[in-house]
C-alpha cells in the first residue's frame, strides 16, 4: 500500500473543485462546499489559488433569504488555451480553444496528404500565424493536439493504418513528433482523429460521466468514436470504432495499405468518382434545403450503408445515441440524417436517436480538450 501524502489529497481537491466551476457559469464558495463535501476553510484555499492563477473571478453578491449574501464566482475559460488539429489527408484545420471548447480563431487549409511534410515546416507555420492573429500570450498555451486519421498509439506515438496521410505500415512517429514540439515550444499530444471529433462533440454538449456517445465521420474516410460511461474506448489495439474496414463482402481482401470495404463505398472519393458529387467546406451545420435529383440517389446511397453499421454498433455496444459529422455528412445536411433514421426503424431493434454534429469542428475541439486533459496535473499542482 503506498503511503498517504497530503498533497495528493490537495490536488484531488483541486481537481473535484475544478471540474465543478468549469461546469458551473457561477456559484459561491459555499456551494462549492456543499456540492463536493470539501470543508469550507480548504475550498477558501483551493479558490484563492484558482483566483490568483485567473481561473475564476469575483462576479459580485449573489442573492440571499436571510444572512450574509454569497460572494459569487465566475470560471474564466481564458485562463488558459489549447490548440487543436485535425488532419484528416486532404484538410488541415487548427484552431485555438479556451478551456471550455470555444475556439478563438480556426484555419482550414487544402494541403497534400503527407504526414511528413505536414510535421515539418507546414503546420508550425500554420500555429506560428494563428497565435499571432489571436495575440494570445505563449505562455497561456497549454500545448498542440493533433488528430491523425489511422490507429494511434498515444503513449508510444506509434501510428498505423493511416493510408490517407501516407503512412502504409506500422511507423513510429515519436522522433517526428518529438522534433515538431522542440521547434514549436509545445508539448505535442496525439489521438485518432474521430476519437477526438467524439469528445469534441461530447464536450459542446456538456455531457456528463454516465453518458454514452457513438461519433461517426464521414468525410475523405470513415470511422467512429466510442464513448462509454463519460469515457473514450479506444481498445486493446487503439483500433476500436475503426467503422471504416468493416466488411459485408466475403470476396474482399482487406490490406492496411488502402481504406477499409465500407470507406471505399461512401467515403468522398468514392461519391466523388460516381456521382461527381462535391461538398461545402464552409458548412457549420446541416443543410434544410432541398436535394437535387443526384443528390437525392448520393443520400440514399450514403445513409443505408451507414444506417448498416449504426445498427452493428449500437446493437453490440446497447448504445441509443449516435452523432453524424464530418465534411460529407454535413454537406448532406438533415436530408442524410432522415434518410439514415428511416432505415434505422427498420434495421435496428433499439430505438435509435441520430443527430447532426453540434459542434463546428469537434476534432479541433476535442483534441484541445485532450490536451487540458493531460496538462491538467500540472496546471493544479502550485
Amino acid at each position: 500500500m503506498k503511503p498517504y501524502v497530503a498533497s495528493h489529497l490537495k490536488d484531488m481537491n483541486r481537481k473535484t473543485v475544478y471540474k465543478l466551476i468549469s461546469s458551473a457559469e457561477e456559484i459561491s464558495r459555499a456551494e462549492i462546499s456543499r456540492q463536493t463535501g470539501i470543508s469550507s476553510p480548504t475550498v477558501i484555499k483551493i479558490v484563492n489559488f484558482f483566483v490568483e492563477n485567473g481561473f475564476l473571478t469575483e462576479a459580485g453578491e449573489g442573492e440571499s433569504a436571510i444572512g450574509r449574501k454569497p460572494q459569487i464566482l465566475r470560471f474564466n475559460p481564458e485562463a488558459q488555451y489549447s490548440i487543436g488539429v485535425e488532419f484528416e489527408g486532404d484538410y488541415l484545420k487548427a484552431g485555438i480553444v479556451d478551456l471550455l471548447g470555444n475556439v478563438k480563431v480556426f484555419k482550414q487549409i487544402h494541403v497534400k496528404p503527407d504526414f511528413d511534410m505536414i510535421m515539418g515546416n507546414r503546420l508550425g507555420d500554420i500555429i506560428e500565424n494563428i497565435v499571432r492573429e489571436t495575440g494570445v500570450d505563449n505562455k497561456k498555451i497549454l500545448g498542440v493536439g493533433i488528430g491523425i486519421p489511422g490507429v494511434v498509439d498515444r503513449h508510444r506515438h506509434i501510428v498505423e493504418v493511416a493510408p490517407l496521410i501516407g503512412i502504409f505500415d506500422k511507423r513510429d512517429c515519436s522522433s517526428v513528433i518529438k522534433s515538431f514540439s522542440h521547434r514549436t515550444g509545445y508539448p505535442v499530444f496525439v489521438e485518432n482523429d474521430v476519437n477526438a471529433a467524439a469528445l469534441g462533440e461530447f464536450v459542446i454538449r456538456r455531457m456528463g460521466p454516465t453518458d454514452d456517445l457513438i461519433y461517426v465521420s464521414l468525410g475523405t474516410g470513415l470511422g467512429a468514436g466510442i464513448i462509454l460511461d463519460g469515457r473514450l474506448r479506444r481498445g486493446k489495439h487503439n483500433f476500436a470504432g475503426e467503422m471504416g474496414y468493416m466488411v459485408h463482402d466475403s470476396r474482399y481482401k482487406t490490406s492496411k495499405s488502402k481504406p477499409g470495404w465500407m470507406e471505399e463505398q461512401i467515403n468522398l472519393k468514392s461519391l466523388s468518382e460516381k456521382w461527381s458529387f462535391s461538398v461545402a467546406l464552409n458548412t457549420k451545420s446541416g443543410s434544410s434545403g432541398t436535394p437535387g435529383e443526384y443528390t437525392k440517389d448520393v443520400i440514399d446511397h450514403v445513409a443505408s450503408k451507414l444506417a448498416l453499421c449504426i445498427t452493428n454498433f449500437t446493437t453490440l455496444v446497447d448504445v441509443d445515441f449516435v452523432v453524424i459529422g464530418g465534411v460529407v455528412a454535413r454537406s448532406l445536411g438533415h436530408s442524410l440524417l432522415e434518410a439514415v433514421q428511416n432505415y434505422l426503424s427498420d434495421l435496428c431493434l433499439l430505438d435509435i436517436s441520430c443527430d447532426i454534429q453540434q459542434c463546428s469542428e469537434p476534432g479541433v475541439v476535442g483534441m484541445a480538450a485532450i490536451v487540458t486533459e493531460n496538462r491538467l496535473d500540472e496546471i493544479l499542482v502550485d
